[in-house]
């Protein structure tokens, strides 16, 4: 049987107090609320799993964020989120990379159904610290490589150009493509393949006849990659494009 829940979150800041509700119908819970088990030997990444029991669902977010974390820093989400994928046997799962092995985590997962309503699927929350629940030990972050070898600039009209570039790493969050002199400054999700997989983001609203520098760095948690290679263009002159027909 469905019913309506009521989430509330209060948000409290220095000029005061925003409330806010998320009204859901909520499906029968999965099976299994989560389980948590450890992706691989980095002791950095971990893998959340639940029994898909559901009937109106679109999809499914893992959130995680260091326990000690306000609200103010899961919603609206500021940290990375995860959109569950399904398995050949009907479990929902995502992979988490680029952990603190001795932090201790908060994680829950939300379902969005066809109406853009969110839910609760998890009861409500787990805590995950990989050292504490895998007896795992910890070592030394591992450095995230730089992306590179920059491979260039593809599929141009005469305001976009789609960057592309190869991921190194195998740890990161996030990318960070940038231009600070054109105030370029785009944050892309993590790559969820393994290492020395392309990459690549549109970047719209350019002026045909401008010189552009873009670079990139990778990210997690805990660190920054070096800055990769930097690759100039201008749409006109490098690839050749008219700016007026």
């Amino acid at each position: 049987m469905f019913y309506k829940k009521r989430l509330l979150f209060s948000l409290l800041i220095a000029f005061g107090i925003f409330t806010f509700f998320i009204d859901a119908v909520e499906p029968p819970r999965p099976t299994s609320v989560m389980s948590i088990v450890k992706l691989d030997d980095s002791n950095r990444s971990i893998r959340v799993s639940i029994i898909d029991n559901f009937n109106n669902e679109d999809e499914f977010y893992v959130y995680f964020y260091p326990k000690d974390a306000t609200i103010l820093a899961v919603f609206p989400p500021l940290v990375p989120s995860k959109i569950m994928k399904r398995d050949n046997s009907g479990f929902l799962y995502a992979d988490i990379k680029g952990l603190l092995c001795d932090t201790t985590y908060k994680i829950f997962i939300l379902g969005k159904n066809s109406d853009n309503r969110y839910y609760f699927v998890s009861n409500p929350t787990r805590f995950i610290n990989i050292r504490d629940d895998f007896n795992a030990t910890c070592s030394t972050p591992v450095p995230i490589a730089t992306p590179g070898p920059y491979i260039g600039v593809t599929d141009i009209n005469k305001t976009a150009v789609r960057i592309s570039f190869l991921d190194n790493s195998y740890n990161e969050n996030g990318f960070r493509i940038y231009d600070e002199a054109n105030n370029i400054d785009i944050n892309i999700s993590g790559n969820d393949e393994n290492e020395h997989a392309y990459v690549y983001k549109n970047i719209t609203g350019l002026v045909c006849n401008k010189m552009y520098t873009i670079k990139i760095v990778a990210y997690n948690n805990s660190s920054t990659s070096n800055v990769s290679d930097a690759r100039s263009f201008n749409i006109h002159t490098t690839f050749d494009i008219a700016c007026s027909d």
